[in-house]
């Protein structure tokens, strides 16, 4: 099994069946935990739809093609109630990182702390 560190803010506080609910997740939620190298962020928010599927508008108006459209749709060819993280999610209230990923923030926090 991978190891992985929980990290949950001070103030959280968990749904009743939480144990129930996170068990119950499927192994696409977890692929990025089990290279090794990701993270699971559980209840991030997204605060826009995105431009998504017309990607070329992202770079002709400048705007960011991420959001709901994008996670709808991904959510729909994967069947998962999880969808990979973009630059679009703010927050969380508890986050799984993988060993590796944990090292990079480390890594991070040192080289920004000099």
């Amino acid at each position: 099994s991978a190891e992985v560190l929980f990290v949950a803010d001070d103030d959280v506080q968990f749904h009743m069946r939480f144990a129930e609910l996170y068990g119950a997740l499927d192994s696409y939620c977890f692929d990025g935990l089990a290279s090794g190298s990701g993270v699971l962020k559980l209840s991030s928010t997204v605060w826009h739809n995105g431009t998504f599927p017309r990607l070329e508008s992202r770079f002709r108006e400048g705007r960011y093609n991420g959001g709901h459209n994008l996670i709808d749709y991904e959510r729909g060819l994967t069947g998962s109630a999880c969808s990979s993280g973009h630059y679009a999610l703010v927050g969380s209230v508890a986050v799984v990182y993988s060993r590796g990923a944990a090292q990079l923030v480390l890594e991070w926090l040192e080289a920004s702390s000099r």
